[in-house]
């Protein structure tokens, strides 16, 4: 997801970054406005609609924790737009045209199934269109 990032032009902050509420899958700056980037990856749409369904309030409030504890590490530059997007990311054990390869995942292949932007308020609302 990071070479995702980089492809449009994100600065990418931060990858797999921790504190003690959790972890930040990716953090990038856009202009300069902070998104904090989860990262849902599954074999097949399932039960969890890929991924989406992981991102309940719980997690939306660990994530939330985890950015304020990422911003206040940077002390002056705290007092920026933010905002959370999901990538939802699929494994695939055959190559397709929009799959990405991984050599960590051996002989498989992730592509980028659906981006959700602002996709806390998406959620919310019960709105969210992944095709």
């Amino acid at each position: 997801m990071a070479a995702w990032c980089r492809d449009r032009r994100l600065e990418v902050l931060a990858e797999r970054w921790h504190c003690r509420w959790g972890e930040l899958d990716l953090v990038t700056q856009e202009d300069s406005a902070l998104r904090f980037i989860e990262v849902k990856t599954r074999r097949q749409t399932g039960w969890d609609q890929s991924g989406l369904l992981a991102i309940g309030p719980a997690k939306q409030r660990c994530l939330s924790r985890a950015a304020a504890c990422y911003l206040a590490s940077l002390g002056n530059q705290a007092a920026v737009a933010c905002r959370f997007d999901v990538a939802l990311v699929r494994y695939r054990s055959e190559p397709s045209a929009a799959a990405v390869k991984v050599a960590a995942w051996g002989q498989g292949y992730l592509e980028l199934w659906c981006y959700l932007p602002d996709a806390f308020s998406a959620v919310e609302s019960g709105w969210w269109d992944c095709g």
